[in-house]
């Protein structure tokens, strides 16, 4: 369930693409308004952990000025919105969600 609402989440959001999504994984590129650069974001679910890992990086360049960070606390919003009845990353698939990956700055936590 949370897979897939992950997706519905991306799918709605601006200059997104889901590449491959199954019940554990999902990829999207994100590419930016101005210059076309793409993102990579990953989302990993670990049902024995019972927490979804996230890595979001910029394919090009050495800083994205914190566009990575802001994307995914923006779908991370959109994803507590969803699921509605005061959800979030944490409490829709457990314990260490997508909440804890943006405060590790998303290094595939």
């Amino acid at each position: 369930m949370a897979m897939q609402a992950l997706k519905h989440v991306i799918d709605d959001s601006e200059r997104a693409e889901v590449i491959k999504a199954d019940d554990h994984y999902l990829y999207a590129e994100f590419t930016s308004r101005l210059m076309g650069f793409v993102d990579d974001v990953e989302f990993y679910l670990d049902e024995a952990a019972k927490h979804i890992e996230v890595r979001s990086a910029s394919r090009l360049g050495e800083s994205d000025l914190g566009v990575n960070r802001k994307r995914i606390e923006q779908l991370r919003q959109a994803f507590e919105a969803l699921l509605g009845n005061g959800a979030s990353w944490s409490t829709a698939v457990g314990p260490g969600a997508l909440a804890a990956a943006a405060a590790h700055g998303f290094q595939g936590v």
